[in-house]
């Protein structure tokens, strides 16, 4: 007998029970989909494409941070893994990275976007609504009792944050 138990991205998980011995063994299958997150390394630079939203984002952010400006020039003339085509994600973007299955920060698969800095806050290219001053800025770490982990909030737009370029989409 054959239970399915639990399902990961990349795996469904079966725990399988022997009648005789009563013993339990796992083993794993692949999924009956692709998994939704698909890593491309292009001379040493990684993109990640995610399937769900036919996104593809560099694996990396921006190692230094700067202003909203600075972030949006950032990305318009990035050219990474061959490609030039580069700006900054709104905040409906950004936050389809939130995974909000984990339960410790931060709040993105870090098996695809391995060595990202959750400690820091992402520029969105969102102007906030009344604030023209301000744009919004998605936390993958807790940022503080308001903005949780995976939260927004309008950050004026000459405070130093990080960026993470994207291409695709409508």
């Amino acid at each position: 007998d054959r239970l399915l138990t639990g399902y990961t991205t990349d795996y469904f998980i079966f725990f399988t029970r022997s009648r005789a011995a009563g013993a339990v063994l796992v083993s794993a299958a692949a999924p009956a989909t692709a998994p939704r997150y698909t890593v491309t390394d292009v001379s040493g630079e990684r993109t990640v494409h995610d399937g769900t939203t036919g996104l593809t984002w560099q694996q990396q952010s921006s190692t230094a941070s700067t202003d909203w400006r600075g972030a949006l020039a950032y990305c318009a003339n990035l050219t990474w893994a061959g490609e030039t085509d580069w700006r900054l994600p709104d905040i409906v973007e950004l936050s389809t990275l939130v995974d909000d299955r984990r339960t410790e920060a931060p709040a993105i698969n870090t098996v695809y976007f391995a060595g990202f800095d959750a400690g820091a806050g992402y520029w969105s290219s969102t102007t906030a609504r009344n604030a023209p001053g301000s744009a919004y800025v998605l936390y993958f770490n807790e940022q503080n009792a308001t903005v949780g982990r995976g939260g927004t909030g309008a950050i004026n737009k000459t405070a130093g944050m990080r960026s993470l370029c994207v291409r695709g989409g409508p």
